[in-house]
């Protein structure tokens, strides 16, 4: 998996959140501004993955896949991984020329409660803040995927029950994605999307 997590904090189906490239310009829907790179940043999806399939159901039990066998067949327990697709487009009425590559450095994932069932326990989630390990880079018109990127890791499973959340109600949660880095000539750029999931107790046994 590629990133590394190095700092946690307290904080808060597709939705997508558009950023333009110079700040936080608009909501959903929307790109504006762009007066320092010129370019639009987008996500423009967000896959959740685990165990090598695409679910966003995480599993924060591990099981014993045959509880009638003599010897335990635990059932994997890893962490929840997300595939990103990412474009980098000039702002109409620029050209391709006009924008240059974007680099993105670091991103955070923050997770908000959206759905809590009738009784269900839906304690809030430490935001991560991820140090990729390697640069990410979007060409000037262009679009790249990024796979193996942190959702929910092994640390926030933990978490979760250590805060005794439900899991039997699934609870749904979203989880915000923002990435941080600079274009060419090392002007700032953000970008945000975020995807919901839910959580419990799920059979990923073999």
């Amino acid at each position: 998996m590629v990133g590394e997590i190095i700092k946690k904090g307290v904080g808060p189906v597709l939705l997508l959140l558009l950023i333009s490239a110079c700040g936080e310009i608009g909501g959903s829907g929307q790109c504006g501004g762009g007066e320092e790179t010129g370019s639009c940043v987008r996500i423009e999806s967000i896959t959740p993955q685990y165990l090598e399939k695409n679910t966003p159901s995480v599993d924060v039990v591990q099981d014993d896949c045959d509880a009638s066998a003599s010897t335990t067949k635990l059932e994997p327990r890893e962490s929840h991984s997300a595939k990103l697709v990412i474009s980098n487009r000039p702002i109409p009425p620029l050209k391709k020329e006009d924008i240059s590559d974007i680099t993105l450095r670091s991103y955070s994932i923050s997770y908000i409660v959206n759905r809590c069932p009738s009784g269900a326990t839906c304690p809030a989630l430490d935001p991560l803040l991820v140090n990729p390990g390697q640069t990410f880079l979007v060409p000037a018109d262009g679009s790249v995927t990024f796979t193996g990127l942190n959702f929910f890791p092994l640390d926030s499973k933990n978490e979760y029950l250590g805060k005794f959340g439900s899991t039997l109600a699934f609870p749904h949660y979203t989880a915000n994605y923002r990435f941080t880095g600079t274009d060419s000539h090392q002007n700032p750029v953000s970008v945000e999307g975020s995807s919901s999931f839910e959580i419990g107790n799920f059979d990923y046994c073999d």
